[in-house]
């Protein structure tokens, strides 16, 4: 990309070489380092990239990137602290950045949840900023930042949210673990009737009232629904709901 010098500035030049650079990454350690420096010519401290793997037996299958201490990441998911990580459910509502202070002070914060705060300082992961993003399979991912976010400008923060999308972005294309979530839509793709059905079962509806509701038999919701379920390669309703749920089959 060709790019004026005279429209931008100097410190927006250096903004471009940051995606360079992120871009160019031929490793996640690379990559990581890449990050690292641009996390530092901010004024921030440290930072960790996080995409949570609902069915991971070990911290290390989750994609977990950056400079925190592994010790404490270890930890962090061995004492499943991702149920009490405020963090963690921000992350999955918000779709803007937020302050790590404003979910400290939260007066609704919970015991569990402060309690994981705590160990979080004790190792000096205090303060910061986390950027949501758009997770593979819908699977809750971000990058969370370190240090005092009120060195940030506003289009500073706006920038860091752009450089953490591609962070993950490039994490994910040097990720051993991309290959196999590329499916092909005609191995799971549901008929409108068989998504309506599945819809309204996610919304806690009965099959006679999923009938009332599309005008159709209680016998046909269930053959609907016995066909989601083969084609989702689940054995029960509950696993063809979030099935469906995770391939974006439904949408709640």
């Amino acid at each position: 990309m060709n790019v004026d010098p005279g429209v931008m500035t100097t410190d927006e030049m250096s903004y471009l070489s940051y995606f360079k650079k992120l871009f160019e990454a031929t490793s996640v350690e690379e990559l990581v380092k890449s990050f690292d420096q641009v996390v530092k010519s901010f004024g921030m401290d440290r930072h960790c990239l996080f995409e949570i793997l609902p069915q991971a037996t070990h911290w290390q299958q989750h994609l977990v990137l950056g400079t925190f201490p592994e010790e404490y990441l270890a930890k962090f998911w061995n004492e499943r602290r991702t149920y009490d990580s405020s963090v963690i459910h921000q992350t999955k509502l918000s779709g803007i950045p937020f302050l790590t202070a404003d979910l400290i002070n939260n007066p609704n914060i919970t015991d569990r949840e402060r309690e994981a705060w705590e160990k979080a300082k004790d190792v000096g992961i205090i303060v910061g900023i986390t950027f949501p993003v758009k997770g593979r399979h819908n699977r809750i991912a971000g990058v969370s930042l370190t240090g005092d976010p009120s060195v940030l400008s506003e289009y500073q923060i706006w920038l860091l949210s752009c450089l953490a999308a591609g962070y993950y972005s490039r994490a994910c294309a040097l990720d051993g673990g991309v290959e196999h979530l590329i499916l092909s839509p005609k191995a799971y793709a549901l008929t409108g009737r068989e998504r309506e059905c599945l819809t309204w079962v996610a919304m806690g509806k009965t099959d006679r009232e999923v009938a009332a509701l599309l005008d159709i038999s209680e016998r046909t919701v269930v053959f609907h629904i016995k066909n989601a379920k083969a084609k989702l390669g689940a054995s029960t309703r509950l696993q063809a709901v979030l099935t469906a749920i995770r391939n974006v089959e439904v949408i709640l």
